[in-house]
């Protein structure tokens, strides 16, 4: 089957597509810049305590208050690891640039009507001191990031378990 695609609107960031498949037509965005996702998180001996959010207002859900993980598009001059330490002290005030309390978590896709994937990243904040104290960063439990609505800061917090802790989630094939 042939796959009939156009462009209805551009932007200099995205493109909106018509793509009629099977005569269905299916409506997505095609992103034209890199977006990074980072999750800064706290640690108490060795374990996580702390997930770091911070309040957007968001007019697409129609909630004055949101809370999120930072997220920064990723500049064609750097790299994406560059966006993320930029992306952090633009957001928290937070300026780590040691390599080691950095974490890669690959990508993830957040639907199927969007063509690029966040680059994730997660950072050991504990400790750490704020270059600029106006800027907000709320830290949360855990639980109350598993039992919100974020899935995307549901999804890197599963991937920095996985990272930190090993095959952490292999022991609960067993009791699910």
């Amino acid at each position: 089957m042939e796959i009939i695609s156009k462009i209805i609107h551009m932007t200099d960031d995205l493109d909106v597509m018509s793509s009629i498949f099977n005569d269905v037509e299916n409506i997505g965005i095609m992103y034209k810049v890199n977006n990074i996702a980072i999750l800064p998180y706290t640690k108490i001996n060795d374990t996580i305590d702390t997930i770091g959010i911070i309040k957007i207002n968001n007019i697409f859900q129609n909630r004055e208050h949101t809370s999120v993980i930072i997220e920064s598009e990723c500049d064609c001059d750097d790299t994406p690891l560059d966006t993320a330490i930029r992306g952090l002290c633009k957001h928290t005030g937070y300026n780590i640039t040691d390599d080691s309390k950095w974490t890669f978590l690959k990508d993830i896709y957040t639907s199927n009507n969007i063509n690029s994937s966040h680059i994730c990243y997660a950072v050991d904040i504990t400790g750490a001191t704020k270059e600029d104290e106006s800027l907000d960063l709320k830290l949360v439990s855990i639980s109350e990031i598993i039992l919100g609505n974020n899935s995307l800061a549901i999804s890197i917090l599963i991937k920095l378990y996985h990272s930190l802790y090993g095959n952490f989630f292999s022991n609960l094939q067993h009791t699910i």
